[in-house]
Protein backbone atom coordinates (compact mmCIF):
# COMPACT_ATOMS: atom_id res chain seq x y z
CA UNK A 1 0.00 0.00 0.00
CA UNK A 2 1.06 3.14 -1.41
CA UNK A 3 0.49 7.08 0.50
CA UNK A 4 1.52 9.78 -1.62
CA UNK A 5 3.06 12.98 -0.25
CA UNK A 6 0.36 15.68 0.88
CA UNK A 7 0.12 19.02 2.26
CA UNK A 8 -1.49 19.44 5.74
CA UNK A 9 -4.54 21.20 3.83
CA UNK A 10 -4.83 18.05 1.14
CA UNK A 11 -6.21 15.89 3.99
CA UNK A 12 -8.74 17.77 3.71
CA UNK A 13 -9.74 15.67 1.05
CA UNK A 14 -9.54 12.52 2.84
CA UNK A 15 -12.18 13.89 5.44
CA UNK A 16 -14.34 15.74 3.10
CA UNK A 17 -15.10 11.99 1.74
CA UNK A 18 -16.04 10.77 5.20
CA UNK A 19 -18.38 13.71 4.63
CA UNK A 20 -19.95 12.92 1.96
CA UNK A 21 -20.28 9.18 2.47
CA UNK A 22 -22.26 10.55 5.87
CA UNK A 23 -24.44 12.60 3.58
CA UNK A 24 -25.00 9.32 1.00
CA UNK A 25 -25.69 7.21 4.16
CA UNK A 26 -28.10 9.99 5.63
CA UNK A 27 -31.33 8.88 3.88
CA UNK A 28 -30.96 5.37 4.84
CA UNK A 29 -30.51 6.24 8.42
CA UNK A 30 -32.94 8.27 8.91
CA UNK A 31 -35.75 5.81 7.43
CA UNK A 32 -34.78 3.27 9.72
CA UNK A 33 -34.98 5.62 12.80
CA UNK A 34 -38.87 6.33 11.99
CA UNK A 35 -39.06 3.50 13.79
CA UNK A 36 -38.12 4.98 17.24
CA UNK A 37 -40.50 7.12 16.40
CA UNK A 38 -44.64 6.58 18.15
CA UNK A 39 -46.70 4.23 15.45
CA UNK A 40 -49.50 6.41 13.73
CA UNK A 41 -53.11 5.21 13.59
CA UNK A 42 -52.19 5.57 9.95
CA UNK A 43 -49.76 2.91 9.89
CA UNK A 44 -51.97 1.00 12.06
CA UNK A 45 -54.06 1.03 9.05
CA UNK A 46 -51.80 0.12 6.42
CA UNK A 47 -50.39 -2.90 8.68
CA UNK A 48 -54.67 -4.31 9.32
CA UNK A 49 -55.63 -4.01 5.81
CA UNK A 50 -52.87 -2.83 2.49
CA UNK A 51 -49.60 -4.05 3.85
CA UNK A 52 -50.29 -7.82 2.68
CA UNK A 53 -52.13 -6.13 -0.78
CA UNK A 54 -48.84 -3.82 -0.90
CA UNK A 55 -46.20 -7.14 -0.92
CA UNK A 56 -48.42 -9.14 -3.06
CA UNK A 57 -48.41 -6.71 -5.58
CA UNK A 58 -44.91 -5.87 -5.38
CA UNK A 59 -43.93 -9.32 -5.94
CA UNK A 60 -46.27 -10.41 -8.50
CA UNK A 61 -44.81 -6.86 -10.08
CA UNK A 62 -41.13 -7.82 -9.63
CA UNK A 63 -41.56 -11.27 -10.67
CA UNK A 64 -43.32 -10.76 -13.83
CA UNK A 65 -41.05 -8.31 -14.92
CA UNK A 66 -38.27 -10.45 -14.11
CA UNK A 67 -38.91 -13.45 -15.98
CA UNK A 68 -40.19 -11.02 -19.19
CA UNK A 69 -37.00 -9.18 -19.06
CA UNK A 70 -34.97 -12.73 -18.81
CA UNK A 71 -36.85 -14.29 -22.23
CA UNK A 72 -36.35 -11.18 -24.09
CA UNK A 73 -33.08 -9.58 -23.04
CA UNK A 74 -31.49 -13.25 -22.95
CA UNK A 75 -33.23 -14.98 -25.84
CA UNK A 76 -32.27 -11.79 -28.35
CA UNK A 77 -28.73 -11.15 -27.04
CA UNK A 78 -28.15 -15.24 -27.80
CA UNK A 79 -29.83 -14.77 -31.61
CA UNK A 80 -28.15 -11.59 -31.97
CA UNK A 81 -25.10 -12.36 -30.70
CA UNK A 82 -24.55 -16.00 -32.39
CA UNK A 83 -26.95 -16.53 -35.00
CA UNK A 84 -26.88 -14.90 -39.04
CA UNK A 85 -30.82 -13.10 -38.22
CA UNK A 86 -31.98 -11.39 -41.54
CA UNK A 87 -30.94 -7.59 -40.29
CA UNK A 88 -28.98 -8.36 -37.88
CA UNK A 89 -26.44 -5.63 -38.30
CA UNK A 90 -29.54 -2.90 -37.38
CA UNK A 91 -31.13 -5.05 -34.81
CA UNK A 92 -27.88 -4.98 -32.34
CA UNK A 93 -27.81 -1.11 -32.16
CA UNK A 94 -31.65 -0.84 -32.41
CA UNK A 95 -32.67 -3.23 -29.19
CA UNK A 96 -30.92 -0.69 -27.18
CA UNK A 97 -33.04 2.84 -27.89
CA UNK A 98 -35.97 1.71 -25.96
CA UNK A 99 -33.86 3.04 -22.89
CA UNK A 100 -34.23 6.07 -23.81
CA UNK A 101 -38.01 5.86 -23.40
CA UNK A 102 -38.95 6.60 -19.75
CA UNK A 103 -41.16 3.97 -17.99
CA UNK A 104 -43.62 6.48 -16.88
CA UNK A 105 -43.58 7.88 -20.94
CA UNK A 106 -44.23 4.37 -21.98
CA UNK A 107 -46.53 3.87 -20.31
CA UNK A 108 -49.20 6.74 -20.79
CA UNK A 109 -48.77 6.26 -24.34
CA UNK A 110 -49.33 2.50 -24.47
CA UNK A 111 -52.41 3.28 -22.68
CA UNK A 112 -53.43 5.61 -25.23
CA UNK A 113 -53.22 2.90 -27.80
CA UNK A 114 -53.89 -0.24 -26.54
CA UNK A 115 -56.96 1.05 -24.09
CA UNK A 116 -60.51 0.62 -25.37
CA UNK A 117 -60.71 4.36 -26.70
CA UNK A 118 -57.69 4.10 -28.30
CA UNK A 119 -56.33 3.89 -31.98
CA UNK A 120 -55.57 -0.75 -31.46
CA UNK A 121 -59.76 -1.00 -30.80
CA UNK A 122 -60.81 1.40 -32.22
CA UNK A 123 -59.64 0.04 -35.71
CA UNK A 124 -60.75 -3.63 -34.67
CA UNK A 125 -64.38 -2.39 -34.05
CA UNK A 126 -64.21 -0.77 -37.42
CA UNK A 127 -64.16 -3.70 -39.55
CA UNK A 128 -66.64 -5.73 -36.42
CA UNK A 129 -64.74 -6.82 -34.05
CA UNK A 130 -66.29 -5.27 -30.36
CA UNK A 131 -65.42 -5.86 -27.20
CA UNK A 132 -61.79 -5.26 -25.15
CA UNK A 133 -58.98 -7.94 -25.86
CA UNK A 134 -57.16 -6.91 -23.43
CA UNK A 135 -56.92 -4.78 -19.97
CA UNK A 136 -53.57 -2.78 -20.48
CA UNK A 137 -54.53 -1.00 -17.55
CA UNK A 138 -53.77 -3.53 -14.90
CA UNK A 139 -50.57 -5.55 -13.09
CA UNK A 140 -49.79 -6.85 -15.80
CA UNK A 141 -50.04 -4.56 -18.39
CA UNK A 142 -47.66 -2.76 -16.06
CA UNK A 143 -45.26 -5.66 -15.92
CA UNK A 144 -45.15 -5.43 -19.56
CA UNK A 145 -44.52 -1.51 -19.76
CA UNK A 146 -41.18 -2.06 -17.29
CA UNK A 147 -40.50 -5.07 -19.12
CA UNK A 148 -40.10 -3.37 -22.72
CA UNK A 149 -38.96 -0.15 -20.83
CA UNK A 150 -36.26 -2.37 -18.86
CA UNK A 151 -35.16 -5.00 -21.21
CA UNK A 152 -31.86 -3.06 -22.75
CA UNK A 153 -30.12 -3.89 -20.23
CA UNK A 154 -30.52 -7.74 -19.77
CA UNK A 155 -30.03 -7.58 -23.64
CA UNK A 156 -26.99 -5.37 -23.32
CA UNK A 157 -25.27 -7.35 -20.75
CA UNK A 158 -26.23 -10.81 -22.19
CA UNK A 159 -24.90 -10.22 -25.19
CA UNK A 160 -21.90 -9.20 -23.96
CA UNK A 161 -21.27 -12.55 -22.36
CA UNK A 162 -22.34 -13.75 -25.47
CA UNK A 163 -19.87 -12.15 -27.88
CA UNK A 164 -17.31 -12.84 -25.31
CA UNK A 165 -18.23 -16.60 -25.77
CA UNK A 166 -17.73 -16.52 -29.32
CA UNK A 167 -18.49 -19.71 -30.90
CA UNK A 168 -16.72 -22.22 -28.97
CA UNK A 169 -19.54 -22.75 -26.50
CA UNK A 170 -21.09 -24.24 -29.14
CA UNK A 171 -18.46 -25.87 -30.49
CA UNK A 172 -17.67 -27.68 -26.93
CA UNK A 173 -21.52 -28.47 -26.96
CA UNK A 174 -21.98 -30.10 -30.14
CA UNK A 175 -18.64 -32.00 -29.69
CA UNK A 176 -20.26 -33.77 -27.00
CA UNK A 177 -23.40 -34.59 -28.79
CA UNK A 178 -25.81 -31.67 -26.90
CA UNK A 179 -28.62 -30.32 -29.49
CA UNK A 180 -28.69 -26.62 -28.88
CA UNK A 181 -31.65 -26.12 -26.23
CA UNK A 182 -29.68 -27.77 -23.74
CA UNK A 183 -26.36 -25.67 -24.96
CA UNK A 184 -28.05 -22.84 -24.02
CA UNK A 185 -29.51 -23.87 -20.84
CA UNK A 186 -26.39 -26.52 -19.59
CA UNK A 187 -23.75 -24.45 -21.28
CA UNK A 188 -23.94 -20.20 -22.47
CA UNK A 189 -26.35 -19.16 -19.80
CA UNK A 190 -24.37 -20.95 -16.53
CA UNK A 191 -21.59 -19.20 -18.24
CA UNK A 192 -22.56 -16.10 -18.84
CA UNK A 193 -24.50 -15.84 -14.93
CA UNK A 194 -22.49 -12.75 -13.57
CA UNK A 195 -23.65 -10.71 -16.71
CA UNK A 196 -27.40 -11.77 -16.30
CA UNK A 197 -27.94 -12.31 -12.79
CA UNK A 198 -26.10 -8.91 -12.55
CA UNK A 199 -28.61 -6.74 -15.32
CA UNK A 200 -31.75 -8.85 -13.26
CA UNK A 201 -30.30 -7.18 -10.24
CA UNK A 202 -30.87 -3.87 -11.97
CA UNK A 203 -34.36 -4.08 -13.36
CA UNK A 204 -35.46 -5.54 -9.71
CA UNK A 205 -34.24 -2.75 -8.27
CA UNK A 206 -35.55 -0.11 -10.96
CA UNK A 207 -39.01 -2.20 -10.72
CA UNK A 208 -39.50 -1.62 -7.27
CA UNK A 209 -38.16 1.91 -7.16
CA UNK A 210 -40.36 2.47 -9.86
CA UNK A 211 -43.74 5.05 -9.49
CA UNK A 212 -44.86 6.60 -12.39
CA UNK A 213 -46.08 3.29 -14.41
CA UNK A 214 -47.91 2.10 -11.40
CA UNK A 215 -49.66 5.09 -10.14
CA UNK A 216 -50.68 5.41 -13.95
CA UNK A 217 -51.77 1.82 -14.52
CA UNK A 218 -53.61 2.20 -10.90
CA UNK A 219 -51.16 -0.82 -9.35
CA UNK A 220 -50.86 0.15 -5.29
CA UNK A 221 -47.01 -0.58 -4.59
CA UNK A 222 -44.82 0.17 -2.02
CA UNK A 223 -44.05 3.42 -4.07
CA UNK A 224 -47.29 4.52 -4.20
CA UNK A 225 -48.22 4.20 -0.45
CA UNK A 226 -45.24 6.05 0.56
CA UNK A 227 -46.37 8.90 -1.54
CA UNK A 228 -49.97 8.66 -0.40
CA UNK A 229 -48.60 8.61 3.36
CA UNK A 230 -47.01 11.74 2.74
CA UNK A 231 -49.01 13.48 0.46
CA UNK A 232 -52.00 12.23 0.92
CA UNK A 233 -52.24 11.57 4.76
CA UNK A 234 -49.74 14.03 5.75
CA UNK A 235 -47.67 11.54 7.46
CA UNK A 236 -43.99 11.79 6.66
CA UNK A 237 -43.26 9.19 9.36
CA UNK A 238 -45.42 6.61 7.96
CA UNK A 239 -44.04 7.07 4.74
CA UNK A 240 -40.69 6.66 6.26
CA UNK A 241 -41.81 3.23 7.81
CA UNK A 242 -43.27 2.36 4.79
CA UNK A 243 -39.75 3.00 2.58
CA UNK A 244 -37.84 1.08 5.30
CA UNK A 245 -39.94 -1.91 4.12
CA UNK A 246 -39.11 -1.06 0.46
CA UNK A 247 -35.19 -0.75 1.79
CA UNK A 248 -35.10 -4.28 2.79
CA UNK A 249 -36.66 -5.60 -0.22
CA UNK A 250 -34.08 -4.01 -2.17
CA UNK A 251 -31.73 -4.93 0.37
CA UNK A 252 -32.39 -8.31 -0.57
CA UNK A 253 -32.41 -7.92 -4.21
CA UNK A 254 -28.49 -6.68 -3.61
CA UNK A 255 -27.46 -9.30 -1.60
CA UNK A 256 -29.48 -12.20 -3.81
CA UNK A 257 -27.11 -10.81 -6.71
CA UNK A 258 -24.30 -10.91 -4.40
CA UNK A 259 -24.72 -14.40 -3.13
CA UNK A 260 -25.18 -15.98 -6.66
CA UNK A 261 -21.65 -14.80 -7.58
CA UNK A 262 -20.26 -15.11 -4.51
CA UNK A 263 -17.16 -17.13 -4.44
CA UNK A 264 -17.56 -18.26 -8.36
CA UNK A 265 -15.12 -17.78 -11.04
CA UNK A 266 -15.61 -17.23 -14.43
CA UNK A 267 -13.47 -16.68 -17.23
CA UNK A 268 -14.11 -15.40 -20.63
CA UNK A 269 -13.63 -17.49 -23.86
CA UNK A 270 -12.33 -14.15 -25.66
CA UNK A 271 -13.30 -15.73 -28.96
CA UNK A 272 -15.50 -13.80 -31.30
CA UNK A 273 -16.61 -15.86 -34.32
CA UNK A 274 -18.82 -15.02 -37.67
CA UNK A 275 -22.52 -15.78 -36.71
CA UNK A 276 -23.84 -18.76 -37.72
CA UNK A 277 -26.77 -19.66 -40.09
CA UNK A 278 -29.79 -21.19 -39.54
CA UNK A 279 -30.32 -24.83 -40.34
CA UNK A 280 -33.93 -23.52 -41.54
CA UNK A 281 -34.01 -20.16 -43.23
CA UNK A 282 -37.75 -19.57 -42.30
CA UNK A 283 -36.35 -20.04 -38.30
CA UNK A 284 -33.83 -17.00 -39.59
CA UNK A 285 -37.01 -14.84 -41.45
CA UNK A 286 -39.34 -15.73 -38.14
CA UNK A 287 -36.80 -14.80 -35.25
CA UNK A 288 -36.10 -11.63 -37.54
CA UNK A 289 -39.61 -10.69 -37.27
CA UNK A 290 -39.94 -11.65 -33.62
CA UNK A 291 -37.07 -8.80 -33.12
CA UNK A 292 -38.22 -6.15 -35.44
CA UNK A 293 -41.73 -6.53 -33.56
CA UNK A 294 -40.05 -5.67 -30.04
CA UNK A 295 -38.67 -2.96 -31.56
CA UNK A 296 -41.54 -1.86 -32.90
CA UNK A 297 -43.55 -2.21 -29.71
CA UNK A 298 -40.59 -1.05 -27.65
CA UNK A 299 -39.69 2.07 -29.11
CA UNK A 300 -41.30 2.97 -32.78
CA UNK A 301 -44.90 2.76 -32.12
CA UNK A 302 -44.29 5.17 -28.76
CA UNK A 303 -42.81 7.75 -30.95
CA UNK A 304 -44.85 7.36 -33.90
CA UNK A 305 -47.62 8.24 -31.37
CA UNK A 306 -45.71 11.01 -29.35
CA UNK A 307 -45.36 12.72 -33.15
CA UNK A 308 -48.79 12.07 -33.81
CA UNK A 309 -50.21 13.73 -30.59
CA UNK A 310 -48.09 16.17 -30.40
CA UNK A 311 -49.11 17.78 -34.48
CA UNK A 312 -52.58 16.75 -33.12
CA UNK A 313 -52.30 18.95 -30.06
CA UNK A 314 -50.79 22.19 -32.31
CA UNK A 315 -47.99 24.24 -30.46
CA UNK A 316 -48.55 24.53 -26.79
CA UNK A 317 -47.63 27.72 -24.51
CA UNK A 318 -43.96 28.15 -24.97
CA UNK A 319 -43.42 30.32 -22.46
CA UNK A 320 -44.87 27.77 -20.36
CA UNK A 321 -42.65 25.23 -22.07
CA UNK A 322 -39.36 27.36 -21.92
CA UNK A 323 -39.91 28.16 -17.66
CA UNK A 324 -40.34 23.95 -17.20
CA UNK A 325 -37.48 23.80 -19.47
CA UNK A 326 -35.31 25.95 -17.67
CA UNK A 327 -36.37 24.44 -14.33
CA UNK A 328 -35.11 21.17 -15.67
CA UNK A 329 -31.85 22.71 -17.39
CA UNK A 330 -31.35 24.45 -13.39
CA UNK A 331 -31.69 21.87 -11.32
CA UNK A 332 -29.67 19.49 -13.90
CA UNK A 333 -26.73 22.05 -14.13
CA UNK A 334 -26.80 22.12 -10.26
CA UNK A 335 -26.81 18.60 -9.68
CA UNK A 336 -24.74 17.54 -12.41
CA UNK A 337 -21.85 20.03 -11.07
CA UNK A 338 -22.96 18.68 -7.78
CA UNK A 339 -21.92 15.09 -8.52
CA UNK A 340 -18.87 15.92 -10.44
CA UNK A 341 -17.57 17.71 -7.68
CA UNK A 342 -17.86 15.34 -5.04
CA UNK A 343 -17.07 12.35 -7.36
CA UNK A 344 -13.33 14.34 -7.76
CA UNK A 345 -13.24 14.49 -4.21
CA UNK A 346 -14.10 10.17 -3.43
CA UNK A 347 -12.17 9.04 -6.42
CA UNK A 348 -8.37 11.65 -5.73
CA UNK A 349 -8.97 10.59 -1.93
CA UNK A 350 -9.01 7.10 -2.58
CA UNK A 351 -5.88 7.59 -4.72
CA UNK A 352 -4.18 9.09 -2.53
CA UNK A 353 -4.96 7.52 0.72
CA UNK A 354 -5.85 3.71 -0.37
CA UNK A 355 -6.77 3.05 3.42
CA UNK A 356 -9.85 0.83 4.43
CA UNK A 357 -11.48 3.88 5.41
CA UNK A 358 -11.36 5.64 2.66
CA UNK A 359 -12.47 3.02 0.02
CA UNK A 360 -14.96 2.19 2.62
CA UNK A 361 -16.17 6.14 2.15
CA UNK A 362 -16.55 5.33 -1.66
CA UNK A 363 -18.57 1.96 -1.53
CA UNK A 364 -20.67 3.79 1.14
CA UNK A 365 -21.08 7.01 -0.83
CA UNK A 366 -22.44 5.51 -4.29
CA UNK A 367 -25.56 3.07 -2.75
CA UNK A 368 -28.11 6.08 -3.35
CA UNK A 369 -28.25 4.75 -6.87
CA UNK A 370 -29.57 1.10 -5.77
CA UNK A 371 -32.82 3.35 -3.69
CA UNK A 372 -35.93 4.15 -5.06
CA UNK A 373 -35.77 7.66 -5.45
CA UNK A 374 -39.33 7.92 -3.04
CA UNK A 375 -37.49 6.84 -0.20
CA UNK A 376 -34.86 9.02 -1.30
CA UNK A 377 -37.45 11.89 -0.81
CA UNK A 378 -38.34 10.47 2.79
CA UNK A 379 -35.16 10.04 3.67
CA UNK A 380 -33.42 13.38 2.81
CA UNK A 381 -36.69 15.11 3.74
CA UNK A 382 -37.05 14.45 7.58
CA UNK A 383 -33.28 14.78 8.40
CA UNK A 384 -33.39 18.60 6.14
CA UNK A 385 -36.68 19.47 7.91
CA UNK A 386 -35.42 18.82 11.37
CA UNK A 387 -32.07 20.88 10.76
CA UNK A 388 -34.29 23.78 9.34
CA UNK A 389 -36.53 24.14 12.39
CA UNK A 390 -33.70 24.14 15.12
CA UNK A 391 -31.75 26.64 12.53
CA UNK A 392 -35.17 28.59 12.07
CA UNK A 393 -35.73 28.70 15.86
CA UNK A 394 -32.16 29.55 16.29
CA UNK A 395 -32.79 32.71 14.27
CA UNK A 396 -35.94 33.56 15.42
CA UNK A 397 -34.84 33.76 19.26
CA UNK A 398 -31.08 35.83 17.70
CA UNK A 399 -33.05 38.30 15.90
CA UNK A 400 -36.84 38.04 16.77
CA UNK A 401 -37.26 37.55 13.09
CA UNK A 402 -38.89 34.21 11.67
CA UNK A 403 -36.77 32.95 8.36
CA UNK A 404 -39.14 30.33 7.48
CA UNK A 405 -37.66 27.28 5.40
CA UNK A 406 -34.39 27.46 4.43
CA UNK A 407 -34.09 24.42 3.11
CA UNK A 408 -36.96 22.04 2.55
CA UNK A 409 -38.41 25.48 1.17
CA UNK A 410 -36.00 25.95 -2.02
CA UNK A 411 -34.39 23.71 -3.95
CA UNK A 412 -31.73 22.14 -1.06
CA UNK A 413 -34.00 19.08 -0.95
CA UNK A 414 -34.08 18.38 -4.09
CA UNK A 415 -30.39 19.00 -4.98
CA UNK A 416 -29.06 16.93 -2.07
CA UNK A 417 -31.56 13.69 -3.10
CA UNK A 418 -30.68 14.06 -6.79
CA UNK A 419 -26.71 13.93 -5.86
CA UNK A 420 -27.37 11.45 -3.85
CA UNK A 421 -29.44 9.38 -6.35
CA UNK A 422 -27.15 9.76 -9.09
CA UNK A 423 -23.93 10.16 -7.27
CA UNK A 424 -22.78 6.60 -8.38
CA UNK A 425 -23.12 7.92 -12.20
CA UNK A 426 -20.74 10.47 -12.16
CA UNK A 427 -18.48 8.20 -9.76
CA UNK A 428 -18.61 5.59 -12.09
CA UNK A 429 -17.08 7.65 -15.08
CA UNK A 430 -14.46 9.71 -13.29
CA UNK A 431 -12.76 6.76 -11.95
CA UNK A 432 -12.26 4.42 -14.84
CA UNK A 433 -11.10 7.63 -16.21
CA UNK A 434 -8.43 8.44 -13.37
CA UNK A 435 -7.55 4.77 -13.16
CA UNK A 436 -5.94 4.89 -16.71
CA UNK A 437 -3.32 7.49 -15.26
CA UNK A 438 -0.06 5.89 -14.38
CA UNK A 439 1.24 5.92 -10.55
CA UNK A 440 4.76 6.93 -12.64
CA UNK A 441 3.44 10.49 -13.23
CA UNK A 442 2.51 11.10 -9.18
CA UNK A 443 5.71 9.82 -8.49
CA UNK A 444 7.35 12.27 -11.37
CA UNK A 445 5.50 15.26 -9.86
CA UNK A 446 6.43 14.54 -6.37
CA UNK A 447 10.07 14.54 -7.70
CA UNK A 448 9.36 17.88 -9.20
CA UNK A 449 8.17 19.40 -5.86
CA UNK A 450 4.27 19.24 -7.03
CA UNK A 451 1.95 17.24 -4.58
CA UNK A 452 -1.38 17.40 -3.03
CA UNK A 453 -4.04 19.69 -4.42
CA UNK A 454 -1.75 20.99 -6.85
CA UNK A 455 -0.97 17.64 -8.10
CA UNK A 456 -4.58 17.41 -8.90
CA UNK A 457 -5.12 20.71 -10.01
CA UNK A 458 -1.96 21.22 -12.63
CA UNK A 459 -2.08 17.19 -13.93
CA UNK A 460 -4.72 15.15 -13.18
CA UNK A 461 -8.21 17.44 -13.94
CA UNK A 462 -6.22 18.48 -16.74
CA UNK A 463 -5.90 14.34 -17.71
CA UNK A 464 -9.44 13.58 -16.70
CA UNK A 465 -11.49 16.97 -18.16
CA UNK A 466 -13.73 15.07 -20.78
CA UNK A 467 -14.71 12.23 -18.32
CA UNK A 468 -15.64 14.76 -15.81
CA UNK A 469 -17.62 16.40 -18.13
CA UNK A 470 -19.15 13.24 -20.16
CA UNK A 471 -20.12 12.08 -16.53
CA UNK A 472 -21.90 15.37 -15.93
CA UNK A 473 -23.71 15.18 -18.95
CA UNK A 474 -24.74 11.54 -18.23
CA UNK A 475 -26.22 12.64 -14.60
CA UNK A 476 -27.73 16.06 -16.09
CA UNK A 477 -29.82 13.74 -18.40
CA UNK A 478 -30.60 11.24 -14.98
CA UNK A 479 -31.68 14.00 -13.28
CA UNK A 480 -34.17 15.33 -16.17
CA UNK A 481 -36.06 12.15 -16.77
CA UNK A 482 -35.99 11.83 -12.70
CA UNK A 483 -39.97 11.82 -11.85
CA UNK A 484 -40.57 10.50 -8.50
CA UNK A 485 -37.72 12.23 -6.16
CA UNK A 486 -38.13 15.54 -7.91
CA UNK A 487 -42.14 15.29 -7.96
CA UNK A 488 -41.61 14.81 -4.06
CA UNK A 489 -39.27 17.18 -3.45
CA UNK A 490 -39.74 19.76 -5.42
CA UNK A 491 -40.56 23.37 -4.16
CA UNK A 492 -44.42 24.35 -4.54
CA UNK A 493 -45.49 24.84 -7.79
CA UNK A 494 -42.01 24.35 -9.34
CA UNK A 495 -42.60 22.34 -12.61
CA UNK A 496 -39.78 20.63 -14.45
CA UNK A 497 -40.51 18.36 -17.77
CA UNK A 498 -40.99 14.99 -16.12
CA UNK A 499 -42.96 16.61 -12.96
CA UNK A 500 -45.03 18.41 -15.81
CA UNK A 501 -45.55 14.97 -17.85
CA UNK A 502 -46.65 13.66 -14.77
CA UNK A 503 -49.50 15.74 -14.07
CA UNK A 504 -50.44 16.16 -17.45
CA UNK A 505 -50.48 12.18 -17.36
CA UNK A 506 -52.98 12.25 -14.26
CA UNK A 507 -55.04 14.29 -15.43
CA UNK A 508 -55.86 12.43 -18.55
CA UNK A 509 -54.32 15.02 -20.69
CA UNK A 510 -52.06 12.84 -22.94
CA UNK A 511 -51.86 14.74 -25.87
CA UNK A 512 -50.38 17.49 -24.03
CA UNK A 513 -47.65 15.41 -22.15
CA UNK A 514 -46.47 14.26 -26.04
CA UNK A 515 -44.37 17.19 -26.83
CA UNK A 516 -42.32 17.27 -23.52
CA UNK A 517 -41.84 13.28 -23.48
CA UNK A 518 -40.70 13.67 -26.50
CA UNK A 519 -38.00 16.34 -25.41
CA UNK A 520 -37.06 13.80 -22.33
CA UNK A 521 -36.67 10.92 -25.24
CA UNK A 522 -34.61 13.14 -27.26
CA UNK A 523 -32.34 14.11 -24.39
CA UNK A 524 -32.76 10.16 -23.47
CA UNK A 525 -31.01 9.19 -27.24
CA UNK A 526 -27.45 11.03 -25.53
CA UNK A 527 -26.39 8.17 -22.95
CA UNK A 528 -28.20 5.37 -25.45
CA UNK A 529 -25.46 6.49 -28.24
CA UNK A 530 -22.69 6.50 -25.58
CA UNK A 531 -23.80 3.00 -24.56
CA UNK A 532 -23.62 2.04 -28.55
CA UNK A 533 -20.27 3.41 -29.33
CA UNK A 534 -19.01 1.48 -26.07
CA UNK A 535 -20.11 -1.82 -26.73
CA UNK A 536 -18.96 -1.80 -30.41
CA UNK A 537 -15.92 -0.71 -28.93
Amino acid sequence: MKFYRFSKSSSLWRYASYGIALLAMSPILAVLASWLLPISEHWQHLREHLLLDLLGNSFCLLLGTLSLTFIIGVGSAWFLSLYQVPGRRWLRPALILPLAIPAYVNGFINLGFWDYSGPFHTALRSIGIDGQIFEIRSLPGAAWILTVSLYPYVYLMSRQAFDSQGGRVIEAGRSLGMPINKIFWQLAVPMARPWIFGSLALVGMETLADFGTVSIFGVDTFTTAIYKSWFGFFSPETAAQLSSLLLAIVFFVFMMDYLSRKGQKFVSANGVRKAMPFRKRSHAYLVAAGLWGLFLVAFLLPVVQMLVWAVEEGFPSWANLLDISTNSFLVGAITAASVAISAVVLVFAQRFFPIGKVMLANRLAILGYALPGSVLAIGVFLPLVRLDNVAADFIEGLTGHDPGLMLTGGMVTMVVGLSIRFLAVGHTAIQSAQERISPRIDEAAINFGVYGSQQIRLIHLPLIWRAILGAMVLVFIDVIKEMPLTLMTRPFGWDTLSVKIFELISEGEWQAAALPSLILVLLGLIPVSLFKRETAS
